[in-house]
């Protein structure tokens, strides 16, 4: 994770963490894959399981899960700190795959306010 400050990696290595235990407790699933990548815009972390999904289908982006009140709240949370975005994807008895894209650049601002420099 060469580039990346060592307050988010310690936030992505929470998350991957936090999705595999979430996997384990609740989804059934007998697969589960992640994927860590770097691309023009950022990082991308991709959690993917096949799984009973979550209790809901579709995509929803972090703004609807949080005004839903759905989704994983420790993820979520460590999204937010990192300025970063997620979807989630559930298909009921397929599965859920887990998107997170995390900014290469953020205004110094950001880093003093969150606590993270």
């Amino acid at each position: 994770m060469a580039g990346l400050r060592t307050q988010v990696c310690d936030a992505v290595s929470r998350i991957v963490q936090e999705a595999l235990v979430n996997v384990r407790k609740h989804s059934g699933a007998s697969h589960v894959h992640v994927q860590f990548d770097r691309g023009d815009a950022g990082w991308r972390l991709i959690i993917d399981d096949d799984g009973r999904g979550f209790p809901f289908s579709g995509c929803l982006s972090l703004m609807d899960l949080d005004a839903e009140g759905k989704g994983p709240v420790v993820i979520k949370e460590c999204v937010r700190l990192m300025s970063g975005d997620l979807r989630l994807e559930s298909i009921s008895r397929r599965g859920s795959r887990l998107e997170i894209m995390i900014p290469q650049k953020r205004p110094a601002f950001l880093w003093i306010s969150k606590g993270l420099i």
